[in-house]
């Protein structure tokens, strides 16, 4: 099956089972916000591997999967019963951690940028000023455009006494 057929089916899965967390399932534990990042079929179709984001603790996720798993068959009815495949793959969930990590690490950069800002002294606290380059804060209005044309043929004529 072609590569583009192959993503197409992942989508659609993954369109199926979100909907079906969304709206179908009132189990208490999958109350929790969760997201499915991706979901990656097996070369012969056999299996789906379903990779879910739940926002939470540590013990929430784990309460959050177990719902998932006692949920397993409904799920897997509403795929096969969705998808027009001969064969139906075989639903595996597993608990992703890559968007807790990516927010994690903005938060690290977000601090190491803080600590080198104050390192150089680019933000004195003690007085609440900047001294970055590029802090425009102050600057004041420009002007509209004719100060510009003047400053423009100004600067011309200097250059033709030149």
């Amino acid at each position: 099956m072609s590569t583009r057929s192959i993503g197409r089916l992942e989508s659609q899965i993954r369109l199926i089972i979100s909907n079906a967390l969304q709206t179908k399932l009132s189990d208490p534990r999958l109350d929790r916000i969760a997201s499915i990042t991706r979901v990656e079929l097996s070369g012969d179709m056999s299996f789906a591997d379903v990779y879910i984001s739940v926002m939470g603790t540590d013990a929430q996720q784990r309460t959050f999967m177990r719902g998932l798993e006692h949920a397993h068959s409904v799920l897997q009815r509403l795929v096969a019963k969705n998808l027009r495949t001969r064969v139906c793959p075989i639903l595996r969930f597993h608990l992703d951690n890559s968007i807790k990590q990516g927010f994690e690490t903005l938060k690290l950069i977000e601090k190491s940028e803080k600590e080198r800002q104050e390192r150089l002294g680019i933000y004195d606290k003690a007085e609440g000023e900047s001294n970055d380059v590029y802090d425009v804060s102050d600057a004041g209005d420009v002007g509209d455009v004719s100060d510009i044309s003047e400053l423009a043929d100004e600067n011309e004529n200097n250059n033709e006494e030149s």
